[in-house]
């Protein structure tokens, strides 16, 4: 049984509301991305038979009475728990959207340790327009904590990192590699169909739930491990103290030198 199929709770576990008790987890995009479907899948409920979603599908299923604009739910990966944070899409409209951002940034000061921030961002070709949003979202969340996630796109680029690549412009691998590349694309039952649909989206949730372990402390110091055992995002502290040594063994050797060149002119002038 996938660590997927383990995180499904029941009902009663779940923090429909505005609780915000463990690290959180924020989920953060435009409308229509597919936020609330990368969170149910984190949670186990998009794939799942007779497990209904957890978050809505649509922003139109918020309540806009009580002005709802995000809910929460508890994650659990690897023993630790979590709240995840479905946030209601934000209009890519600058004039419109103000008055989200703000709301979210309340929000954000509900919660006492945030783990993590998912970019939600529709993959294909951007326009500059979609481009000055994703600048906004890098504006105003730490990069250091920053994870992207990208939807909406054909099965060959879900499943081949370096055909994804091909599609990014300079703007987003720039973007990208601010945040030490740490993105994923999101599968989808539409492309892949129900069998091999379960099987690819449970290998994704397992990649992300690893990306966001990565981000660990209070500074968002990085450990990525890679293949060979380096580090992405930090530098090892051998290298930092191998490089101190070499310095200081290049400076004692010069003046060691010059102290001996220096007595070696003051011999030939007392022979003199």
């Amino acid at each position: 049984m996938t660590e997927t199929a383990l995180d499904v709770m029941d009902e009663k576990q779940m923090l429909m509301n505005d609780e915000i008790k463990h690290p959180a987890i924020f989920i953060l995009g435009a409308k229509g991305v597919g936020k609330s479907t990368l969170g149910n899948m984190l949670l186990g409920s998009y794939s799942e038979v007779n497990v209904s979603p957890v978050f809505p599908i649509s922003d139109r299923d918020y309540d806009d009475e009580k002005e709802e604009i995000y809910r929460t739910a508890e994650l659990n990966i690897k023993g630790e728990k979590y709240t995840i944070i479905d946030t209601i899409g934000i209009p890519e409209s600058e004039s419109n959207s103000t008055d989200i951002w703000n709301k979210l940034k309340e929000v954000e000061k509900k919660a006492t340790n945030i783990q993590a921030y998912i970019f939600v961002l529709e993959g294909g070709r951007l326009t500059q327009h979609e481009l000055l949003f994703i600048h906004q979202l890098f504006t105003r969340y730490p990069k250091s904590r920053t994870i992207v996630v990208f939807t909406k796109v054909r099965k060959a680029l879900i499943l081949s990192v370096t055909e994804m690549k091909k599609t990014f412009n300079t703007q987003i691998s720039t973007l990208l590699q601010s945040i030490n590349d740490r993105w994923l694309v999101m599968p989808s039952l539409d492309i892949f169909g129900n069998n091999e649909g379960k099987t690819v989206i449970a290998s994704f949730v397992d990649d992300l739930k690893k990306l966001i372990l990565t981000i660990e402390g209070k500074g968002g110091v990085k450990k990525d491990k890679l293949k060979g055992g380096t580090t992405r995002g930090i530098k090892p502290k051998g290298t930092g103290l191998a490089k101190k040594f070499c310095y200081s063994f290049i400076l004692v050797f010069f003046i060691t030198a010059i102290i001996i060149i220096i007595l070696i002119s003051i011999h030939k002038l007392i022979v003199k």
